[in-house]
């Protein structure tokens, strides 16, 4: 299993080194001005510029992620309506790569997060280290309806049948909600 990850993780690299990137399409969102909304624990966490140290050439792209399900996506198998939970999500880079932020999308019982991370390396012929990172993206979520619960996470991955950029992937957790 750990040897399919460094295989992974070295095939991400060399894709990250010869190839732009998915650029996000959403804009930055204002999260310091956001109001409380029903049914969101609050503002989606977002770390500040100077944490990610990252470069004016420096571009947003979708985290990778490498490796099964359980090892990516940490989130409890069942929480209580109204209750406050943590899901983590572990995105993984090189030498080029900064932590970035993540997006929420949320409803009574369905959570949509979207992972982000920083590159440098946007064409061909950057030189990145050969280092292997992981990136924790921790959210905190809260479903006010009981029953089964849905989070969706969009990443991007890389491997064999893709893009050597990689493409969009989308993993979802199920999870119990159960009644006060």
């Amino acid at each position: 299993m750990r040897i399919k990850f460094l295989i992974l993780l070295v095939i991400s690299f060399a894709a990250i080194s010869f190839n732009l990137l998915f650029e996000s399409a959403s804009a930055r969102n204002a999260q310091g001005n956001a109001q409380r909304v029903p049914g969101v624990a609050g503002p989606p966490s977002r770390r500040d510029s100077a944490h990610r140290n990252v470069q004016s050439n420096a571009q947003r792209v979708l985290g990778l992620l490498v490796g099964n399900q359980e090892e990516v996506v940490i989130a409890p198998e069942a929480v209580r309506v109204g209750e406050d939970f943590q899901v983590t999500i572990n995105t993984f880079g090189g030498g080029c790569e900064t932590q970035g932020d993540e997006g929420v999308i949320l409803s009574e019982d369905r959570a949509v997060v979207t992972v982000y991370d920083f590159t440098e390396a946007t064409r061909p012929g950057i030189a990145c280290t050969k280092i292997a990172k992981t990136f924790p993206h921790t959210v905190t979520l809260r479903f006010t309806k009981a029953g089964v619960g849905v989070i969706r996470i969009w990443a991007r991955r890389i491997g064999p049948d893709t893009p050597l950029d990689g493409e969009p992937i989308v993993l979802e957790r199920l999870l119990k909600v159960n009644p006060d």
